[in-house]
């Protein structure tokens, strides 16, 4: 297993009815989270060259983990940007991280828009209700992938003030999803993942 994609893809084979997220107001299946994932994939290489970033403004739940795979998906690594952080830290970050393309919600997409007026902004609900998925542009981008290709971008506070950059590589996340097989989880167990100062919640199925 080379990367994220291909862990979800089996996944999907072996189970695709199988729950893969909960918040706390939906779900999806690995097949629905697959498939959202690739429209938003399609979209991104239409939007951004290859091994650009894609920024999500937003709060963690489904519609963001479908962005999230959609991004690499799309040839892209993704960043997360706290919503609750200073408009002065989020201009510093994008200084670094120079998105090509903003992911929101239609909760955030106003001031997502005031804060960066000249990336383009979508919101992740109107790209899937396209539907549009183009699996050839996939496996082409696929293709051409690298293991060491970096799959995300986090920003930590820093001592001095200055956000400091941390770096996944791609091949990294299967080593560490394939680790927690000697942790002794049984195969309905769920890791909850804290999110936004610990009031919601996110499962994921842990069954390799």
């Amino acid at each position: 297993m080379k990367n994220v994609l291909e862990w979800l893809e089996n996944k999907t084979e072996q189970e695709k009815k199988r729950i893969a997220f909960i918040d706390p107001k939906d779900e999806i299946s690995f097949e629905e989270l697959e498939q959202k994932a690739k429209c938003i994939g399609t979209y991104i290489s239409y939007m951004c060259d290859v091994r650009s970033a894609v920024g999500f403004y937003m709060e963690k739940n489904i519609d963001a983990v479908c962005g999230m795979l959609g991004a690499v998906y799309g040839g892209c690594l993704y960043s997360f940007l706290d919503t609750r952080q200073p408009e002065s830290r989020m201009h510093q970050i994008i200084s670094v991280l120079h998105p090509a393309l903003i992911l929101t919600d239609e909760e955030h997409l106003e001031e997502a828009h005031k804060l960066f007026p000249e990336i383009r902004v979508e919101v992740i609900a109107d790209i899937l209700f396209e539907k549009k998925m183009d699996q050839e542009r996939l496996d082409a981008i696929r293709e051409q992938a690298l293991d060491i290709d970096p799959l995300y971008v986090n920003f930590t506070s820093g001592s001095t003030g200055v956000p400091k950059v941390s770096q996944m590589a791609a091949y990294l996340v299967p080593i560490l999803i394939c680790g927690l097989g000697g942790a002794r989880l049984a195969p309905d167990d769920f890791f909850l993942l804290p999110v936004d100062e610990g009031t919601v919640l996110a499962g994921v199925q842990h069954q390799m």
